[in-house]
């Protein structure tokens, strides 16, 4: 018995080398062997296919060039067997044969008769194999020579591919000479399509940043990545007039060769991470810690790009999103325009995007909904920012800032924001947004502020609201809302700031608002809102301002009221209230700055307990039904520069929403019933801006001590039953007046000529001249 080579062979053409240009055939040979007897055997059937380049290496062989274009190793060559005695072996019913192979020696000097000869095989001395062992070996040997060929024409592929060949002819056998690349072809090899056509004209911002890359002396030196982030930020550079006359306010070492661009300028971390509360005048918040955080991570990677209120001017462009490692960018305050670019989406790991106060149009990237790490989108005051808020913000489940406030989007508010259980902020107002507020708004518990006011939102106000029980500021108003306001919004356990002004609701106010004990601004003016003021709102020892202003309320002013001992401003101005101003609002005499119950049926006299309210600033009892004199004691107010109320908003405690509730210095006591005649302790009131009596009943001359208010723009006690002449303090001493009515009055004597170039009422007749009235 003796065992048979078969070789499975894949055959390809090779060039020997760039010398040679005749092909040679190579071969990938796969041996195996069959069990036969010598009898069934020719020489044709034994004979194996071996060319100068093939080696048998364990069960199979490549040759070795392509091995080495394949990124193969060679194995070590088994050495060929040598004239050793027969090899036994077990076959599977335990039978044994005896294998031999014959081996071919070299023939050296020896001559032919001194050769040895094969000994005469005996048939008899052979155990011949069974069919079913002929079989399983063939099997194998086939098994074995399938799979090495598929393994060649694998690495076949490979190489084919990876070199780009057009056929196995194109194989080289030889090492590949591969061409050294340009500064100038690595560079463009790194970018995308979009950039290499900025940089083909020429004149673009990435064309000036990609010759100040090939022109950096380092270049050879950059890694892939480097190149790509360098090139980032210079095309950001010369695309916001960095390399302008005007240029940056700062830009230390922006695009110096000697230094890593981790060093170039940017904005300290502890500037980036206070945010300034948009509905707030002085109120910023330290929203992220970012003391001591630098641009780059150890790695020297780029993190952030900061470059606040810095004079940046252009666009954004496409080539800052190469920074895939971005954490945060913030360019807020500064004059940049353009649009945020959709590639937004790809920096995955984005954690806060800050573009307020810029001139950024177009509509908010849908592409946001692929970066899942942001917590805070901050694009407030970009009046151009236009579109619907896309719903897939809604994705952003980590999301716990969105400040889109002072824009102009549009459309309806997508339901799916009531997925982002983390959100802490929600600022959309100041919007053009329309549709009903989505009930799914409710869902979001962890939110501390919701401001949707000034947009065109209609429909009813969901009852759902009043499962924001941790929430702090809820605004809705200044939106054409209807219905009524739901007695769930009691629930609001934690609401500080509730506002709802500026609507069509009507319905009365509901007493379990009254009743929420952590109030401090209650807004519900200029609403249909109807029925008495709830006395509960007098239990409220923390409210600060109570608005009610604008509505048809009816009834007394509830004395109770004056139990809110913190009361910083009381408008109940343009309702339906009757009754007389209760004397309790002497126990307000700590805080009550501004005081406004203007356009009501309020009769009986003027408090004098109000002259104990020494904070006050303004006054406004005007276009009611009161009567008696004015009271002395309102001498002693206005002493201060400011009020109460100016120094709460100016320290932060109080939000801009409340401007139309501001002290401006006015005693504004007109149209109402009274009589007498003006006192002279009411030039004491140092501060006072405008001061109007008119159309009353006031009698006698206006006392020359009114000259002493000096701080004066308006001036009107006209339509009374005043005489006399103007006192000639009242033209040395009102060096700010812009207003002087004294028409209607019965005065005397000559208008000083101070009094003609400014918006001056009085009536030319026998008794007065002067200006146009001829004396």
């Amino acid at each position: 018995m003796i065992r048979r080579a078969i070789t499975v062979s894949v055959r390809h053409k090779t060039r020997e080398s760039q010398e040679s240009t005749s092909p040679t055939n190579q071969d990938v040979n796969v041996v195996c062997t069959e069990d036969t007897e010598l009898g069934d055997t020719d020489s044709s059937k034994s004979e194996t296919s071996q060319g100068d380049n093939e080696q048998y290496v364990g069960a199979w062989a490549i040759d070795g060039p392509l091995m080495a274009e394949a990124g193969l190793t060679r194995q070590p060559m088994r050495p060929p067997p040598t004239d050793t005695p027969e090899s036994s072996s077990t076959s599977d019913d335990g039978a044994t044969m005896t294998d031999t192979l014959a081996v071919a020696e070299p023939v050296s000097d020896v001559r032919p008769e001194e050769m040895p000869r094969a000994r005469e095989w005996n048939a008899s001395e052979a155990v011949p194999p069974k069919p079913s062992q002929q079989r399983k070996h063939l099997a194998r040997c086939l098994g074995i020579g399938l799979f090495a060929a598929a393994v060649s024409l694998t690495v076949f592929v490979v190489v084919h591919f990876t070199l780009g060949a057009g056929s196995l002819e194109d194989l080289p056998t030889e090492n590949i000479a591969i061409p050294v690349q340009s500064t100038e072809e690595r560079v463009l090899s790194l970018l995308p399509d979009y950039t290499a056509r900025s940089i083909a004209r020429g004149d673009s911002a990435q064309a000036n940043a990609f010759r100040w890359l090939a022109e950096d002396p380092k270049v050879g030196n950059y890694t892939d990545w480097r190149l790509v982030q360098r090139f980032s930020l210079a095309t950001l550079y010369y695309s916001t007039g960095g390399d302008t006359s005007r240029g940056w306010i700062r830009s230390d070492n922006w695009l110096s060769y000697d230094h890593h661009e981790c060093d170039w300028y940017a904005t300290e971390g502890e500037t980036v991470g206070t945010i300034y509360e948009p509905t707030w005048r002085g109120m910023y918040h330290q929203v992220y810690d970012l003391a001591g955080e630098t641009a780059c991570s150890e790695t020297e990677v780029y993190r952030h790009v900061w470059l606040i209120a810095n004079d940046l001017e252009g666009t954004i462009p496409d080539e800052l999103f190469l920074l895939t490692s971005l954490n945060c960018f913030s360019f807020r305050n500064n004059n940049l325009h353009g649009t945020l670019p959709s590639l937004v989406g790809q920096l995955t790991g984005i954690e806060a995007i800050d573009l307020s106060n810029n001139e950024i149009s177009g509509v908010l990237p849908s592409e946001l909904g692929l970066c899942p790490k942001v917590d805070g989108i901050f694009t407030t005051s970009n009046e151009l920012m236009t579109g619907k808020i896309p719903s897939e913000l809604g994705l952003l489940t980590n999301l716990k800032y969105l400040v889109l406030d002072r824009n102009m989007h549009t459309g309806e508010l997508p339901s799916e924001l009531g997925n982002l259980s983390n959100l802490y902020w929600l600022f959309l107002s100041t919007n053009m947004l329309s549709g009903s507020i989505p009930s799914e708004i409710g869902k979001l518990k962890n939110a501390s502020v919701i401001h949707l006011f000034d947009n065109d939102l209609v429909g009813a106000v969901p009852s759902e609201l009043g499962n924001l029980k941790g929430t702090h500021q809820l605004t809705i108003g200044g939106n054409a809302l209807t219905g009524t306001l739901p007695s769930e919004l009691g629930n609001l356990e934690d609401i500080l700031i509730f506002g709802i002004w500026n609507t069509q609701i009507s319905s009365t106010v509901p007493t379990e608002v009254a009743g929420i004990p952590t109030l401090q601004i209650l807004m519900l003016d200029n609403n249909n809102l109807s029925g008495a003021i709830p006395s509960e709102l007098g239990g409220l020892q923390t409210l600060w301002v109570l608005s009610l202003a604008g509505n048809s309320l009816s009834g007394s002013i509830p004395s109770d009221l004056c139990k809110a001992s913190f009361l910083t401003a009381l408008q109940l101005s343009n309702n339906n209230l009757s009754g007389t101003i209760p004397p309790e609002i002497r126990h307000l005499k700590y805080f009550l700055s501004l005081l406004d119950v203007s356009g009501n049926a309020l009769t009986g006299g003027i408090p004098s307990e109000l002259g104990r309210l020494r904070l006050l600033q303004e006054v406004s009892l005007h276009s009611n039904q009161l009567s008696g004199t004015i009271p002395s004691t309102l001498g002693l107010l206005f002493k201060k520069e400011s009020s109460l109320l100016d120094f709460l908003k100016v320290g932060g405690a109080l939000p801009d929403i409340i401007d139309s509730i501001v002290p401006t210095g006015t005693l504004n006591l007109a149209n109402n019933s009274l009589h007498g005649s003006l006192a002279t302790e009411l030039g004491l009131m140092s501060t006072l801006k405008s001061f109007s009596v008119g159309g009353n009943s006031l009698t006698g001359s206006v006392p020359s001590e009114l000259g002493l208010l000096s701080s004066v723009s308006m001036f009107d006690i006209g339509d009374n039953h005043i005489s006399g002449s103007i006192p000639q303090q009242l033209s040395e001493a009102f060096s700010s007046l812009h207003l002087f009515n004294i028409s209607g009055n019965d005065m005397t004597g000559t208008v000083p000529e101070k009094f003609c170039s400014l918006n001056a009422g009085f009536d030319c007749s026998d008794s007065i001249c002067g200006c146009d009235c001829p004396c």
